[in-house]
């Protein structure tokens, strides 16, 4: 992987979450991910705004690595306009409360917090709407379908509020066993922290210490990658990579 100063410029294939073989790569792809989202809050001052599905990308070189491959409207933190006068923010099936809300109330800013809530979506959508080899699920649940409710902000905005603060009434798809176990635990711990809405460095902070302890599980249980599957990847990798500007 070529790899610029602070992962500014990286070379990638467009491997979306769904395309990690196990629960250990997928939470260590989520976990690269907040932890670039932390570094360039808190050393370089850039808020990046438009976190959507497939704007997280897996690398399979030397050991599974997430990236942020899309980061064409971020913001400097100092910046005090609201969130509606900002650019794009991602597609409203993984837009924030808050940034949904921006859109009936125009004194909303953009936090961190926002751009985490955003990961997360993005992270149930990888688990909850593919199947267990990693296929688009046809019985996705119907939650999720309503995310996708274009002409209606609103409703997109009531079905969020209610999935935010209570438990996720659906099983994993996308892996199975001790895997699903371990995920869907993880998934309701990162919940319960998003509706908390812990300030900047605490909120980057708990939901990376959720992350550790789950791969950490996992791994324990063994419930790590196969070897055939990581070549599978890194063949993935080697036919479809590119080279991007991301921040």
């Amino acid at each position: 992987m070529e790899i610029g100063p602070d992962r500014a410029t990286v070379h990638y294939a467009k491997l979306t979450l769904e395309s990690a073989c196990s629960v250990v790569d997928l939470l260590v792809a989520v976990q690269d991910v907040v932890t670039i989202l932390k570094k360039l809050l808190l050393e370089h001052q850039i808020l990046p705004k438009h976190i959507e599905y497939n704007n997280i990308s897996i690398r399979n070189d030397n050991g599974v690595q997430g990236v942020v491959i899309d980061l064409d409207f971020p913001d400097l933190i100092e910046a005090s306009r609201s969130t509606e006068e900002f650019g794009l923010c991602g597609t409203l099936a993984f837009q924030s409360l808050n940034r949904l809300g921006s859109r009936f109330s125009s004194d909303k800013q953009h936090t961190i917090q926002d751009s985490l809530e955003s990961v997360f979506y993005v992270l149930c959508w990888a688990c909850y709407g593919y199947s267990h080899d990693g296929r688009s699920d046809k019985f996705r649940p119907n939650w999720m379908g309503r995310w996708t409710e274009r002409h209606s902000v609103e409703s997109i905005y009531s079905e969020k509020r209610s999935f935010r603060s209570s438990e996720i009434p659906s099983h994993v798809n996308r892996y199975m066993g001790c895997q699903r176990d371990i995920l869907e635990s993880v998934i309701e711990k990162i919940r319960r922290k998003i509706e908390r809405q812990l300030p900047n460095e605490k909120a980057c902070d708990a939901i990376l210490d959720i992350l550790t302890k789950g791969i950490e599980e996992a791994r324990e249980e063994r419930c790590g990658m196969a070897a055939e599957c990581s070549k599978a990847m890194r063949s993935a990798n080697g036919a479809s990579s590119s080279k991007k500007e991301v921040a």
